[in-house]
């Protein structure tokens, strides 16, 4: 979530993501960004920073995988949109 020069606010995927799973969350973000000398986020606990260290190495290793290619047994290529081809 950002907040833009004119005051509108940008949501992002991972802000949906955190509403679905907590609203109250999503509204403290909310309230944090528009009022940051009012509250302050909690220190990232160790078990929090190593869930994030963990997912970002995983992405790391994914992106570089042939492009993101990967095979599985159930996978089936789709094809490509028609726009692409034009």
């Amino acid at each position: 979530m950002k907040k833009t020069y004119s005051g509108d606010l940008i949501y992002s995927p991972s802000d949906l993501v955190r509403y679905i799973g907590s609203p109250f969350a999503s509204w403290m973000d909310r309230y944090y960004l528009e009022n940051p000398d009012a509250v302050s986020p909690d220190e990232e606990s160790e078990d929090e920073r190593l869930v994030a260290e963990t997912g970002v190495s995983v992405n790391r290793k994914c992106t570089h995988c042939d492009n993101r290619k990967v095979t599985h047994p159930l996978m089936v290529s789709q094809p490509p949109f028609l726009s692409d081809s034009l």
